[in-house]
């Protein structure tokens, strides 16, 4: 679809957190693929307050002289604004659910909360827990979604309340409350915090409380900020959200509006892409001593072909007894394990690195390129090649639950 010719588009989208970043990329990548635009861009005017993000009165943003042909801001003021006047106008502020006729971007909670809830079970916890803030729907949305299918699948949710008054802080009482909750929750669990800044308070609250992360207490945000994550201790375990295509989706839907259209479908959602796991939740919760030191052995040497054998040696059983252990605990042979450890840590390979895969499978010892790439594309459904073409743009650990052949729920 041609785009009108040289179209004006005001952006006042917040850039401070890579989410921002992301979404701004989509949008300058579907403008690069049509004619071109003329940008104008400007910052709201972030600033945090109690860890949720807030726009000032005044947005620290001076406006072009021009009349924008179209509009994508996060301010229900300006959206209000520039609608009222005739100028196709997107809202990118997930927090707003009023005034649901207008284009608009939204972050779907539900998905967000049945990813965290896969994520735990594949990692085999039988404690699960939920923090966020009482004080914001977005928040109850992602932990409903959460906490109901945990439920259903029999599992106890302990849900974090916050005191009276609480409701929008992070203070020290804040992190009082947080501490003695975490002390009173059974462990080994795994614990959802509704994005990154809560999953930093149960990061810091876990330190003052000397609870082991992620042995006792595993934790998983939400957005994957490195800004936030890489700076937290341990690294923050979060789900990542697909906010370019999210971009890209909302720079084609407002070059229909500018064209005159109006598409049947004006709602942008942005869906969660997958879980970049860090230290916080890098450890499978499994009591059983023989099975734990099992999948430590697995896991550190995921790097190289290991067999079974090799696995029962690291251990003080005996190899019939820890495969009827395996299948007790995690449902699956120590030889699927191996292999689901040895795909993981390929994906990671492709991804985060430049190395080519005649060089990865060098490092895991495999003689020929085609030995690796059938056994990661029997893993994955993808060829080694392909896999990297696919997901490297937007992927930085553990693959997607949607490229595995096999997942729970």
């Amino acid at each position: 679809m041609a785009s009108s010719a040289n179209p004006k588009v005001l952006l006042v989208i917040e850039s401070s957190r890579g989410n921002g970043r992301e979404f701004l990329r989509g949008i300058s990548k579907y403008a690069d693929e049509h004619s071109p635009w003329q940008f104008h861009f400007g910052d709201p005017g972030l600033f945090y307050r109690n860890g949720q993000a807030c726009y000032r009165n005044t947005p620290s943003v001076w406006f072009p002289q021009w009349r924008p042909t179209g509009v994508i801001t996060c301010d229900p003021d300006l959206t209000k604004s520039y609608t009222e006047s005739g100028i196709p106008t997107i809202l990118a502020a997930e927090w707003n659910h009023g005034e649901s006729r207008l284009p608009r971007v939204v972050l779907d909670h539900k998905e967000i909360g049945l990813m965290a809830a896969r994520e735990y079970l594949d990692r085999n916890y039988h404690y699960f827990g939920y923090c966020g803030f009482d004080a914001f729907s977005w928040s109850l949305e992602r932990g409903d979604s959460y906490s109901t299918f945990l439920v259903d699948k029999g599992c106890r949710v302990f849900r974090y309340r916050q005191e009276m008054g609480e409701n929008d802080g992070r203070g020290e009482t804040d992190h009082a409350s947080l501490g003695r909750w975490l002390q009173s929750v059974p462990k080994p669990i795994g614990i959802f915090a509704c994005n990154d800044d809560r999953g930093r308070d149960l990061l810091e609250a876990c330190r003052q409380e000397q609870i082991k992360v992620p042995e006792e207490v595993a934790v998983l945000g939400v957005d994957s900020d490195p800004m936030v994550c890489n700076f937290c201790m341990p690294s923050l375990s979060s789900i990542r959200l697909d906010v370019q295509t999210a971009g890209y989706q909302a720079a084609k839907l407002l070059d229909q509006l500018m064209q005159g259209h109006t598409p049947e479908k004006q709602t942008v959602l942005i869906r969660p892409l997958k879980v970049e796991v860090r230290m916080s939740t890098d450890r499978m919760a499994v009591k059983d001593p023989e099975v734990k030191q099992a999948l430590g052995y697995i896991h550190q040497n995921s790097h190289q072909i290991i067999q079974v054998n090799d696995v029962v040696q690291a251990t003080a059983v005996s190899k019939r007894k820890l495969q009827a252990k395996f299948h007790e605990v995690l449902g699956r042979s120590i030889k699927d394990e191996i292999k689901r450890a040895s795909a993981e840590k390929i994906a990671h390979l492709l991804i985060q690195t430049d190395l080519t895969v005649k060089q990865i499978a060098i490092q895991f010892g495999y003689k020929e390129y085609s030995h690796i790439a059938r056994f990661f594309k029997k893993q994955t459904g993808l060829s080694p090649t392909e896999y990297r073409k696919r997901y490297r743009n937007n992927f930085h650990g553990r693959f997607p639950d949607h490229a595995r052949k096999t997942s729970i729920g």
